[in-house]
């Protein structure tokens, strides 16, 4: 009993390191690699790799006689059993399998029964690595499946290295429950992951229209200024938008029906940008205000792109209510080169040109020239 115990003390560990490190290097490892060596790998590969230093370790730790031969077939077949749900790519997966399968076959003394046995669990393994996302879809799927795969694993490797039955029963047993507590506990960093991805969106996106938020637009007004500070004079437009007598259209039709005009607005005037060659990015700023920051044009090419989209909105339905009734905005545009320019500052100087807009008639574009 006390060899249980022991080996289910280091399988714990293990495999909760084991697990916390897989999800880092499948969530941050490919875009760690290009950063350091701008070169694009799949997690996918870097997950084998890391399997195979695993395995590798495993092995050094059992030539030093520093961990028992059931310890390291712990180690072993944990990690091979819960990375088939974890590469999402079966050729990967299969290629790691086979690398595996011929580093196993030399140590295990040629026995024909025994590596084919072999062959068949990983053959399983492939097949549980193909079918990962209906396996993972349910605990108890997943559960069912590990616990057949773990005794198939360790039946093949109890014919090999012929440990004691009882003792064999104990550690798969513990091994299978060990396995759930894993998968439980990849789960939940999962769910943790998805949560902050929530938080992270609602944080930069406005709940409303989707389009990006008051709080985004600073964070990426810093990166633009660092953009300038690295160029050679690029230029950085802020064009601020007020919908012209939008509160007419709240005190006529109320204010979900003024939503739904906010929300198609903005989708539109965001779709209107996405497909443009030049970094151009939407936020909502205020109830019915709109910003835009465009990084890289001419003076010229910022007012030709907010004169075209004016012309766009004469087009666009905003209301089923009402499908004549259209929307026009004043815009305001000013643009830098100075990355010392506080956004305070820019702001102020844009909003004196959507000021002067609003108050010559509305529905038109005043914009102030860089020096």
């Amino acid at each position: 009993m006390g060899i249980v115990i022991n080996k289910t003390f280091w399988m714990f560990f293990f495999m909760i390191g084991f697990v916390g490190s897989v999800d880092i290097i499948a969530t941050l490892g490919p875009e760690a690699i290009h950063r350091l060596f701008k070169k694009d790998v799949s997690s996918a590969s870097l997950l084998a790799a890391y399997l195979w230093l695993v395995l590798l370790f495993v092995a050094i730790l059992r030539h030093y006689n520093t961990t028992s031969a059931i310890t390291a077939s712990v180690l072993r077949n944990g990690a091979l059993i819960y990375v088939a749900t974890r590469i999402k790519n079966p050729k990967i997966h299969g290629l790691m399998l086979v690398g595996v399968y011929l580093c196993y076959y030399p140590w295990w003394g040629f026995n024909v029964p025994d590596m084919l046995g072999l062959a068949v669990v990983f053959g399983g393994l492939e097949l549980v690595n193909v079918y990962q996302h209906w396996v993972t879809a349910k605990h108890w799927r997943y559960l069912s499946l590990t616990a057949l795969m773990s005794v198939a694993l360790w039946t093949v490797t109890e014919l090999v290295h012929h440990y004691d039955m009882w003792l064999t029963v104990q550690v798969v047993v513990m091994f299978i429950l060990l396995l759930g507590v894993a998968d439980l506990y990849d789960r939940l960093l999962r769910y943790r992951r998805k949560q902050t991805k929530k938080l992270t969106y609602g944080n930069n996106h406005d709940e409303l229209t989707g389009v990006r938020s008051l709080a985004l637009f600073r964070k990426d007004y810093v990166w633009f200024q660092s953009q300038m500070a690295a160029s050679n004079g690029d230029n950085l437009h802020l064009v601020m938008m007020d919908i012209d007598h939008f509160k007419a259209i709240n005190d006529t039709y109320g204010h979900l029906i003024g939503d739904e005009a906010l929300i198609n607005f903005a989708r539109d005037v965001e779709s209107y940008f996405i497909p443009m060659d030049y970094y151009a990015a939407v936020y909502r700023t205020g109830g019915e205000e709109f910003s835009i920051l465009m990084y890289g044009l001419s003076d010229d090419q910022a007012r030709q792109a907010i004169d075209d989209y004016f012309k766009r909105l004469k087009q666009l339905v905003v209301l089923r209510e009402n499908p004549k009734l259209r929307l026009t905005v004043s815009a305001g545009i000013s643009s830098i080169q100075d990355a010392e320019v506080v956004l305070k500052d820019f702001i102020e100087k844009t909003d004196i040109n959507l000021y002067a807009a609003k108050h010559g008639g509305r529905n038109q574009v005043v914009q102030t020239r860089s020096a």
